[in-house]
């Protein structure tokens, strides 16, 4: 499930070619995310007395780096998420397996995201606003939005609590609004 690199003709590193199993996509994805975290304790406990870990990104996860990580590309990230529909033999659980690790891989990742622009004081925030922007408007249309002029992100160093409320609740009604109207959309298929 990792990705091999070898050298092609001129020394290039190249990619081999991935076709997952919906069971050996979960493996990846999962492998993915540990390959690049770690659990660090608290030294505060929960109202049971447990112990509260919390997970530690050591590099920030990305869809990018998943995408280089698998050796897919957006697309094929995109068809899996789609339920793989250029595997016709498929059946319909492997195909909600496929399609539930792809959200899980992408809901992991905007969960990151979040917490760092609600968490983070110092720096600019501009960045990962945009880059939560980016995934929403891309599971918003199901591919992947290149603009060909990228805007300039503003300097948020000095956002207040308040700002970053606002924007997480924007995001979170437009993130609901889609699941909405997705449920809807299934509903009536099912129908």
């Amino acid at each position: 499930y990792m990705v091999r690199r070898f050298c092609g003709e001129g020394g290039k590193s190249v990619a081999e070619k991935k076709r997952y199993s919906a069971a050996g996509f979960a493996k990846a994805v999962e492998h993915y995310f540990r390959s690049i975290s770690t659990y660090e304790d608290t030294g505060v406990n929960d109202l049971d007395g447990e112990p509260i870990r919390r997970v530690v990104y050591i590099t920030p996860p990305c869809l990018e780096g998943l995408f280089l990580e698998l050796g897919i590309t957006a697309e094929e990230f995109e068809q899996y998420r789609a339920g793989a529909p250029l595997q016709p033999a498929l059946s319909p659980t492997q195909r909600e397996r496929f399609r539930k690790t792809a959200e899980y891989a992408y809901d992991r990742i905007c969960a990151w995201l979040a917490q760092e622009l609600m968490t983070r004081n110092k720096g600019s925030l501009a960045g990962l606003q945009q880059k939560l922007e980016q995934y929403c408007l891309w599971r918003n249309t199901n591919s992947v939005q290149k603009n060909e002029k990228e805007p300039q992100p503003a300097v948020v160093d000095a956002m207040s609590l308040a700002e970053r409320e606002r924007v997480l609740r924007e995001i979170a009604l437009a993130f609901s609004a889609d699941c909405t109207e997705q449920t809807n959309q299934e509903a009536e298929h099912a129908s």
